[in-house]
């Protein structure tokens, strides 16, 4: 039995600059980082991310991002997460208020990743909340207390 892991794993999206395909926070679900903004339906329909793409300063930093020698993770996920939630705003208008058959194929993928995906999602809110407090919070067996376990009611 062979357990693997690769890039493609989720990763700690509060923590880009530990990106090693080594120690992934889930096997099961992808890496974000490796959304193409710019090819979510979403984005040719939002303004505002558009807008913020196409921004000098946004413009600015992604050539000094692709320029570089290293991959810069802590600014490649600065710009990605400042889009990412434009394209959701979008998608929740265009799909999920209106319960298109998109909203729809979108319920039943978080219906079917099930408690999973339920975890990983309040994992990274978590994560992102607790580590820009304290860069040591690196998982679960370290956070306080309440948050410790999924089932704790300060997680809940």
């Amino acid at each position: 039995v062979s357990t693997q892991s690769t890039g493609i794993h989720s990763l700690f999206p509060a923590n880009p600059e530990g990106a090693s395909p080594y120690s992934p926070s889930s096997r099961r679900w992808l890496n974000i980082m490796y959304i193409d903004v710019s090819s979510v339906p979403e984005f040719a329909l939002s303004a505002e991310a558009r807008q913020r793409v196409g921004s000098a300063e946004f413009q600015q930093r992604l050539h000094k991002a692709r320029d570089s020698h290293w991959v810069n993770y802590t600014e490649v996920s600065q710009l990605k997460m400042s889009v990412l939630p434009l394209l959701f705003s979008e998608f929740k208008a265009r799909h999920l208020d209106k319960n298109t058959d998109r909203a729809r194929a979108f319920l039943d993928f978080v219906e079917k990743g099930g408690d999973s995906l339920l975890h990983q999602a309040a994992f990274d809110a978590l994560h992102a909340d607790l580590h820009a407090e304290d860069s040591n919070m690196w998982g679960w067996p370290v956070f306080p207390e309440k948050y410790r376990t999924f089932d704790a009611a300060g997680t809940q």
